[in-house]
């Protein structure tokens, strides 16, 4: 369960069955400390705010103290990346896995891919899933239907091939067909 912690950092595990209290330090399973802000505009819940991240959510009573409350501004993707107040699962789920892997290839050096990308970066924008997200219908060559279908793939390499530093965000990449993105890989290694 949840445990306070007293102003002299002693943590001391915290009953289920007491009231949360303004201005109080609660400790959370995989998110580091909250502080209790204010009552929550729902039914026994409460404003809390994340003290590594200074992001601010309500949750409801039994979830706090359950421990079991997201951070969506952890940097928890390759400790550089966050998924933001959005869900990644359902309609969001094929967004998710090519930003992921995006996020993956460029900061995990444990990806088989890591070294053929030691010169390209995400810009900061897109370190956050939910900005991504909502750019993707932006980025050139987006077909919603094409993307669902698994055929568009996004390229970073096409407008920036005479860089020898390469970024992935919004005005640099373009969505391909597999077919294009394989040639143009193939160039790029022929260089």
């Amino acid at each position: 369960n949840i445990r306070k912690i007293t102003k002299q950092k002693e943590v001391i595990p915290f009953m289920s069955k007491s009231t949360l209290t303004t201005g109080s330090v609660y400790q959370t399973k995989y998110y580091g400390n909250i502080e209790i802000v204010d009552r929550g505009n729902k039914y026994d819940s409460y404003l809390v705010r994340f003290i590594n991240t200074d992001t601010r959510k309500e949750f409801r009573k039994d979830q706090i103290i359950s421990g079991y409350i997201r951070d969506p501004f952890a940097k928890r993707v390759c400790g550089v990346a966050c998924t933001g107040d959005i869900k990644t699962k359902g309609k969001y789920k094929a967004y998710y896995a090519v930003w992921h892997d995006m996020i993956n290839r460029c900061y995990n050096p444990n990806n088989k891919r890591y070294d053929s990308y030691k010169n390209t970066e995400v810009e900061n924008r897109w370190l956050v899933f939910k900005n991504f997200y909502e750019d993707c219908p932006e980025i050139e060559g987006f077909d919603k239907e094409l993307f669902e279908s698994g055929d568009l793939v996004l390229d970073k390499d096409l407008k920036q091939r005479f860089y020898p530093k390469k970024i992935y965000s919004k005005n640099t990449c373009t969505w391909v067909s597999k077919a294009v993105n394989n040639k143009v890989q193939d160039h790029q290694q022929k260089m």
